[in-house]
């Protein structure tokens, strides 16, 4: 299907869209990092408190992930995402107006609340634009905005920070995904045969090959839908357990990369800091563009998911041995890049193992209990950080969790989903 004559415009149209959506999420999602080591004296934040306002977006991202796949699936993932969008929005905004760290956690909850349900519910409508073949490599074109975020996030939020103080910083970049509201609600539909700007015979061709493999998908399982039942299914588990892992390492590194960058180099400017701190995700960024092209044709699934997580931890271990500036750039590049890059196959593979219903709540069971991570690698780091003087033993701990997570999906994830009727055997025994 990516040779087809067709595709250009699915790739062209829906992905950008996506992807900028998105992009602005991780903007007020991960702006804390950089602005956290400048609001200490302000709101006399401690190293814990510091890594109990990345948990508190965490807590909240726990809310709305099913909810908003279940939303979708009944009122379409258009509109839902374009309301989560207002309300996170809302939630950034207010980040700016806080006068204690209480407040703060409040806001940064309200903010994980409503951005919880955005990614499940985008993953669910890309498996409705892409056939099993091109789910890989859709997912990892979308997750680029995530390194893709933080290369342009980290110099913005630096060079705003040079101007005006951390308050109209949140507040600056809390209303800019307001603005994208309008192409998101111009260009993005349900499905192929939805789309206007998708000429007939295209959306036509798409869909029924979609609708073909879920049709070949649902014929080999009888489960149904529940979410108690999802949660019967030990592969699901296996699967949260990875992204558990790998959710806790990734945002560990993401919360504490510019305090870590800021400790070595101490006489840095804020915009210094977020420069430094922009680095490991612009190599990140291209190997993530890199492995969108080869995913499917170049080696295993497995492997695709399994080497860049262990990569990611041991680079994360090798850092904690040296205190060199360049050398620790070069080791968190390779930790940037190796958390990413197998989330956009790891991402599609409930897809390519389900059918679509299922799918769509075993994606969400993943990001709901996974993203407890999100609260438990920084809170960690910080809380290790003021126990033993440094963040040397919290990024152990960290790439102990990239380690683990490769592991257990080395004996879980099969080498070529879309040929191993493996799971589906497994579901049906559950119903």
């Amino acid at each position: 299907m990516d040779r087809s004559p067709f595709a250009s415009r699915r790739w062209g149209y829906l992905i950008p869209v996506v992807m900028v959506m998105y992009l602005l999420a991780y903007l007020d999602r991960g702006n804390v990092a950089l602005i956290l080591p400048f609001i200490g004296d302000d709101l006399h934040l401690s190293s814990s408190a510091k890594g109990m306002i990345s948990g508190a977006f965490f807590i909240g991202y726990l809310v709305l992930q099913v909810p908003s796949v279940l939303m979708a699936r009944r009122w379409g993932a258009r509109p839902v995402v374009a309301v989560l969008l207002v309300a996170w929005s809302i939630a950034a905004t207010a980040c700016g107006f806080v006068q204690n760290q209480e407040q703060l956690y409040v806001a940064r909850f309200a903010l994980g609340v409503f951005e919880g349900g955005v990614l499940p519910v985008v993953v669910l409508l890309l498996s409705r634009w892409f056939v099993d073949s091109e789910r890989s490599r859709a997912n990892t074109l979308f997750l680029t905005c995530i390194p893709l975020s933080a290369v342009l996030a980290s110099p913005f939020s630096g060079w705003l920070l040079s101007i005006t103080d951390w308050r109209m910083v949140f507040v600056i970049e809390g209303l800019i995904p307001l603005l994208w509201l309008v192409p998101w609600l111009l260009i993005v539909r349900e499905r192929p045969v939805d789309a206007r700007w998708l000429p007939i015979d295209e959306g036509t061709l798409v869909q029924s090959q979609i609708d073909a493999e879920q049709l070949e998908r649902a014929s080999e399982s009888v489960v149904g839908t529940r979410y108690h039942e999802v949660l019967r299914s030990r592969t699901v588990w296996q699967l949260i357990a990875v992204y558990f892992l790998w959710f806790g390492g990734a945002y560990g590194v993401v919360l504490w990369l510019p305090t870590v960058i800021k400790d070595a180099s101490p006489d840095s400017s804020a915009l210094h800091v977020g420069l430094l701190s922009a680095v490991p995700y612009v190599v990140a960024l291209v190997g993530m563009l890199l492995a969108s092209r080869y995913t499917h044709s170049v080696g295993s699934v497995r492997a695709w998911i399994v080497a860049p997580l262990a990569a990611a931890g041991l680079a994360t271990i090798a850092g904690q041995a040296t205190s060199n500036v360049v050398l620790q750039l070069a080791l968190l590049s390779v930790v940037a890049t190796g958390s990413y890059l197998s989330l956009g196959t790891y991402l599609a593979v409930p897809s390519l193992m389900f059918p679509d219903s299922y799918a769509g709540i075993t994606v969400a069971a993943m990001t709901t209990f996974g993203s407890i991570g999100g609260f438990v690698g920084p809170f960690a780091v910080g809380w290790l950080s003021d126990v033993s003087g440094s963040t040397v033993v919290g990024f152990l701990v960290l790439g102990g969790s990239f380690v683990v997570a490769a592991v257990i999906a080395a004996v879980t994830v099969p080498g070529r989903l879309s040929t191993d009727p493996t799971p589906s055997r497994e579901l049906g025994r559950v119903s």
